[in-house]
């Protein structure tokens, strides 16, 4: 929804609107109102943004998702959003990380593990 023409209006909604509110702007068509959105909006309109079309946008709900929905970022077709998952993934999301064709992102799960298997004593 387009709630002002010039996108940076958009933005500063973004910024000050109320948290209830934000799903309002959630598919607007400018990035940074959809970044400005994912970096506020609470679960479970949070979930949405996993698959939005920009691979900022994704990273970000990598980022805030709980743990335990990362399995369809891990599956992401941007290298960039696997490897945010696997900075916080967990059970079948990590070990998907682990067998991942990009190098960074194994990287990135396998430190993850190790980070767990310290916090399980």
């Amino acid at each position: 929804m387009d709630v002002a023409p010039d996108p940076q209006l958009r933005v500063l909604a973004a910024r000050r609107l109320p948290p209830a509110l934000l799903p309002l702007l959630m598919h607007d068509a400018d990035l940074q109102v959809r970044l400005e959105v994912a970096c506020r909006i609470e679960m479970p309109a949070l979930w949405r943004l996993a698959r939005d079309r920009a691979p900022e946008v994704r990273r970000v709900a990598a980022a805030r998702l709980p743990a335990a929905l990362l399995d369809v970022l891990a599956g992401d077709a941007d290298w960039t959003v696997r490897w945010e998952a696997a900075g916080r993934a967990m059970g079948r999301a990590l070990q998907r990380l682990l067998r991942d064709e990009e190098p960074d992102v194994r990287q990135r799960a396998a430190q993850r593990l190790g980070e767990l298997e310290v916090a399980r004593g």
